[in-house]
């Protein structure tokens, strides 16, 4: 071999910088798009006591078990009118087809990993459903929402969902 074809083949400090600085790069850009994936799609479950949630647990299946026994079709909407504002209208039907009348209820919006963002929203008996009702939230996103519905013996209803606020 001639010294020209050595010297055209030695690995010499510009390419070592061009590897460590590519090196970086990668990891750099893959943390950063991990970061966006968390931050966009992380469902922020918490829970202010979850030792007692989940000691309750059995009779949260029970409740659910009797909900399902009533055959209730209740219908709920979240209304968006952007800059967080929501609005909230729930009615509903027994397993006969009749309205339901004379329920009480309220709506908590949790939002996914800030809790002092929660809020919550008591509506009242309208005209032309049985319960509505405006909240603004603090910000716009995803929120988890728990909707409760209450006759003189205490909650009967309960359903949990996730909307997107805009």
């Amino acid at each position: 071999m001639t010294r020209r074809s050595l010297d055209q083949t030695r690995f010499n400090g510009r390419q070592a910088a061009l590897l460590v600085l590519g090196f970086f790069a990668v990891v750099i850009a893959v943390n950063a798009l991990m970061a966006w994936l968390a931050i966009t799609s992380h469902p922020g479950l918490s829970s202010a006591d979850a030792y007692r949630e989940g000691r309750t647990h059995n009779q949260t299946l029970a409740a659910a078990a009797a909900q399902r026994a009533r055959g209730w079709r209740v219908q709920d909407r979240f209304e968006t009118g952007g800059k967080g504002s929501v609005r909230v209208t729930v009615s509903g039907q027994d397993r006969g087809g009749q309205v339901l009348r004379g329920l009480t209820g309220k709506v908590d919006f949790r939002h996914p990993f800030k809790a002092d963002w929660d809020r919550r929203l008591v509506p009242r008996a309208g005209p032309d459903v049985e319960l509505c009702g405006t909240v603004t939230l603090p910000t716009v996103g995803r929120w988890h929402i728990r909707l409760h519905l209450f006759d003189g013996g205490g909650r009967i209803f309960r359903r949990d969902r996730e909307v997107t606020v805009k």
